[in-house]
């Protein structure tokens, strides 16, 4: 039987699984693609009917192919947001891509230099760079930032040289308000698999198989506690508005170098998601608690 606690001063769930390599660990991390899906992206160039506009279909292979390796993405948001993330899914950036945001109010103060975000030149992956396993349905990196303001004008600069394909492509875009419980998820996620090949047994013991390249990652998600608010603001509106349809992007550890490939992943919820109050409080607040399922987008 749960006991009450007039004020919970530290969180229930603290430490998610993190490898020895990573220099630090965070809470895990949402972005919803909402709000640049809802503006419009253009590219400095795009290659036939590879259009920038493609990256705001959900589904990571339809692509825009930019001419070169050197190139320029405008997003004007259909509304003031202060973004605090950037995620590309279905990229084919080579090690040495790098990449650089600016953010402002709207496009005249963007032309007069007065930036609300900018974040210097950034390697597109993380420290440890570039993951060698070249079996991967969709390389997906993030750029965070702290939110400085809200703005409707942001501009990705990308710069990839090295790429021997001779241009640069994406499959997805999401530019958004990155969401980090103020409670972590319990220390308990679960990663499994959804294999996608075929095997099938005859009456005479033979097994016949169709196999896929790779299986579907699913993870289980459990936060024994969240604080109210937080619940209620983010975690509740992003499954509301997101659906089952709606794709999203979850790390469970963004700060995570050499596995961040491995936990990270454009998704889907997967029957929804459910929310309790507990018999809890965080100050003057009940605790919340949600379980959510995640399916990978292939």
């Amino acid at each position: 039987m749960y006991g009450v606690l007039p004020i919970a001063t530290t969180p229930i769930a603290t430490a998610p699984y993190s490898s020895p390599a990573a220099a630090a660990f965070e809470k895990c991390l949402f972005l919803s693609p909402a709000l640049s899906d809802a503006g419009t992206i253009t590219a400095s160039s795009s290659m036939g009917a590879l259009a920038a506009a493609n990256m705001q279909n959900p589904e990571p292979t339809k692509k825009w192919r930019g001419s070169g390796t050197t190139h320029t993405l405008t997003i004007i948001l259909a509304r003031p947001a202060e973004c605090s993330a950037l995620a590309m899914i279905g990229h084919n950036f080579s090690a040495e891509a790098v990449w650089r945001l600016k953010g402002a109010v709207d496009a005249t103060t963007f032309a007069a230099g007065d930036l609300l975000v900018d974040t210097g030149w950034q390697s597109v992956w993380p420290a440890t760079g570039k993951p060698l396993l070249d079996s991967w349905p969709h390389r997906l990196c993030l750029l965070r930032w702290a939110a400085a303001g809200a703005g409707t004008y942001w501009q990705v600069e990308i710069v990839d040289p090295d790429n021997t394909a001779g241009y640069v492509e994406a499959g997805r875009l999401m530019l958004g308000v990155a969401w980090q419980p103020a409670y972590n998820v319990d220390v308990d996620p679960s990663f499994g698999f959804v294999p996608l090949d075929v095997q099938e047994s005859t009456p005479y013991g033979q097994t016949f198989t169709d196999p896929r390249p790779w299986a579907q990652r699913r993870v289980a998600l459990t936060f024994s506690a969240g604080n109210q608010d937080d619940i209620h603001d983010y975690a509740m509106e992003l499954a509301r508005l997101r659906g089952q349809a709606g794709d999203v992007v979850f790390c469970l550890d963004p700060a995570e170098g050499i596995r961040f490939h491995q936990w990270s992943l454009q998704c889907l919820f997967s029957g929804g998601a459910e929310f309790k109050a507990q018999p809890m409080w965080d100050g003057a607040n009940q605790v919340w608690g949600f379980t959510a399922n995640l399916i990978e987008k292939l």
